[in-house]
């Protein structure tokens, strides 16, 4: 894929969607082709529908409906409880 691809990083748990078969390596990075949404990406990759997400493209929160565009970032980030 060339350099015109999507970057999409998949941070904490969420890295066992990645291509590694279920080896977590967070500072993976996975090229996907421009012109999707985030959902579609996210679908593409393996995540299920139902699996809670933030959207981070080129460092701001996105909408799941957000275009991906060549050169963009993507980093899917799992939401973090505590208290």
């Amino acid at each position: 894929m060339t350099t015109e691809a999507v970057e999409v990083r998949l941070a904490g748990l969420l890295a066992r969607y990645g291509p590694t078969d279920g080896v977590i390596r967070p500072d993976e990075t996975i090229r996907v082709a421009p012109g999707r949404s985030v959902i579609a990406v996210a679908a593409e990759i393996g995540i299920p529908r139902q699996q809670p997400f933030v959207a981070v493209v080129n460092g701001r929160t996105s909408d799941l409906s957000t275009i991906l565009a060549p050169g963009d970032r993507l980093t899917l980030i799992p939401p973090i409880a505590g208290g």
